[in-house]
């Protein structure tokens, strides 16, 4: 994708990554990025007149070195200690940056991600997964489920699939929630299963992440403004906020992609998706939940299915008309017991929605 500026400087972009900015004045910048979407390289070349290079280099957003072509003695390294800048020495040459964008421990012969070492002879970590009760029928040190061709880990805590920004979290839903996190084991399969088979849906989708614009944090973004504008109250397991947020995540996707794909989409985020439809009353949350999602899923791409054209904006407006007019999933506990109930938005509700819509682009941010 290719953005103009007063028809000067131009962005290229690949996903939702910038990889090429060219401008008459400074001529063109070109951003290489690891896998786990972090700029590892940023090239400067003023093309009007010499064409020389420069390069930086970047470990997790820091600045970690500068390569000068023509005087490669003034070459500087940087080195951080407890995240601040700890000492500058010349010459990048000898940094030892391998597998995974990780550091290579000579001395041990072993990799260091952070939460643990990795040692690639054996493909086996150190150590134990910290996270290692969310696995408990995985082997708590094998590397990224034994699928290393697919598969990276990023701190030695969960493995993800690289997929350009819109990384897609395998242990860490789109919507996560601690409720959601004890019983994540089946949904993260599921959302590997899927984002193997179809990395392009994947990456369209993504997950939550502020300041990206996947399908993910379009619907988020709608819903976190909507909820406290219309003062629907609280965000979360079974609330208003939790079923706008779902619809439209839904009616987005199928406009996107289609309605098939949708659903296995909706159902890989749930941990049991296979739940009686025509049960409305649960022992907990997290199955109430999850039937709440359901069924605001299956209105959701009913709503992308007849608006096809439809811009973001005005898919959120369909979910709050629906809302008003039929009403949307919600829970509620009565007695002990969580009761699942198509609930409606009041009219006053609906205008004070329609209201911040209005202020919002297609990225469900303030225009």
């Amino acid at each position: 994708m290719r953005e103009e500026f007063r028809g000067e400087k131009q962005n290229l972009y690949m996903g939702d990554r910038r990889t090429e900015v060219n401008h008459p004045a400074s001529g063109k910048t070109s951003f290489t990025y690891n896998p786990l979407g972090n700029v590892l390289t940023k090239q400067t070349a003023n093309m009007a007149e010499e064409g020389k290079m420069i390069t930086y280099n970047y470990d997790y957003h820091r600045l970690t070195g500068i390569n000068y072509p023509d005087h490669p003695e003034n070459n500087v390294m940087y080195h951080y200690g407890r995240g601040k800048l700890a000492c500058t020495m010349p010459s990048a040459a000898n940094r030892r940056v391998e597998l995974n964008a990780k550091e290579f421990d000579e001395e041990t012969g072993l990799y260091y991600y952070g939460a643990r070492y990795y040692e690639p002879r054996l493909s086996l970590w150190m150590t134990c997964d910290p996270l290692q009760e969310k696995y408990i029928n995985i082997s708590t040190y094998c590397y990224t489920f034994n699928r290393p061709v697919v598969l990276i880990d990023p701190n030695g805590e969960f493995p993800i699939l690289p997929i350009v920004k819109g990384i897609i979290k395998l242990s860490v839903m789109y919507y996560t929630t601690a409720t959601a996190l004890e019983n994540s084991s089946k949904s993260d399969l599921r959302q590997i299963g899927y984002g193997m088979k179809h990395p392009i849906n994947a990456l369209k989708v993504g997950y939550y992440d502020e300041g990206s614009n996947n399908i993910s944090t379009i619907a988020s973004n709608f819903e976190i403004n909507i909820v406290n504008k219309a003062n629907l109250g609280k965000r979360g397991d079974g609330t208003s906020g939790n079923a706008i947020r779902h619809t439209l995540w839904q009616a987005i996707i199928t406009k996107e992609i289609d309605a098939t794909h949708t659903e296995r989409i909706g159902n890989a985020h749930e941990d049991n998706s296979k739940l009686d439809m025509n049960q409305k009353v649960f022992d907990n949350m997290a199955s109430a939940d999850a039937s709440a999602d359901l069924h605001n899923n299956i209105i959701g791409r009913k709503i992308g299915t007849n608006n096809p054209k439809a811009s973001n904006v005005n898919l959120a407006k369909l979910v709050l008309k629906e809302y008003k007019e039929k009403g949307l999933w919600t829970v509620t506990k009565i007695n002990g017991k969580y009761h699942l109930q198509r609930t409606k938005i009041s009219q006053k509700q609906y205008e004070l929605g329609v209201q911040e819509i209005n202020k919002k682009n297609n990225y469900g941010k303030n225009k």
